[in-house]
């Protein structure tokens, strides 16, 4: 989940996305929402930059100890 807002944050849809990737392997979402001529609502831009997760180390088996 990026966001979880309600009318309290004036959004109430989204009408357009674009999401791109960046040279150093980021996402960049971006959403708008227009006012619909509407003194009600407004325009809204958002920007989410998604880092890239690494991906996670290897587990190592435990090895058994020698014999005596």
């Amino acid at each position: 989940m990026l966001i979880e807002a309600g009318a309290g944050y004036q959004i109430d849809n989204i009408e357009g996305i674009a999401v791109r990737a960046t040279a150093d392997g980021e996402t960049l979402l971006d959403l708008i929402s227009d006012d619909n001529r509407s003194f009600l609502q407004r325009t809204v831009l958002l920007q989410f930059a998604l880092k890239p997760v690494p991906p996670p180390a290897p587990r190592l088996s435990p090895r058994p100890l020698p014999s005596p």
